[in-house]
């Protein structure tokens, strides 16, 4: 098709779309992931408003890379929820109830105490858990 901005595009005679080999990635993804999260929608949803297949989606959805948090120490009332993609991969969230944004959060394998018990040292360091 041509060269637009130094980068090779390229047709698809098939469905008549043009891309580009080297994609933004990181953006689409990040946008693929908030609207996982801040919407609540499931795969399905998310594969028919990009226009892409579920597999797709779950394939983005598990190449986004988490951003390291910045957290600052505070008390807080925190929730904690397990959200899982397979059996043996998902996501440890602790979420403070009052504000709604996310502590912590870190990939575990199950939904087990000791599993959890485990991240309680990290939260306890940071200053962001007390326990009587």
């Amino acid at each position: 098709m041509g060269v637009v901005a130094g980068v090779q595009r390229y047709l698809c005679h098939v469905c008549g779309r043009s891309f580009r080999n080297a994609r933004k990635l990181s953006r689409r993804r990040s946008a693929l992931w908030k609207a996982f999260l801040t919407n609540r929608s499931i795969v399905s949803e998310l594969a028919a408003n990009s226009g892409r297949s579920v597999h797709w989606v779950r394939k983005e959805l598990r190449a986004y890379e988490l951003p390291k948090p910045l957290i600052i120490p505070d008390k807080i009332v925190a929730i904690i929820d397990c959200v899982f993609f397979k059996r043996s991969r998902g996501y440890l969230v602790v979420r403070n109830a009052h504000n709604g944004t996310n502590v912590y959060w870190s990939e575990i394998e199950s939904e087990t105490i000791n599993e959890i018990s485990a991240h309680e040292i990290p939260l306890r360091v940071r200053g962001s858990l007390s326990m009587p």
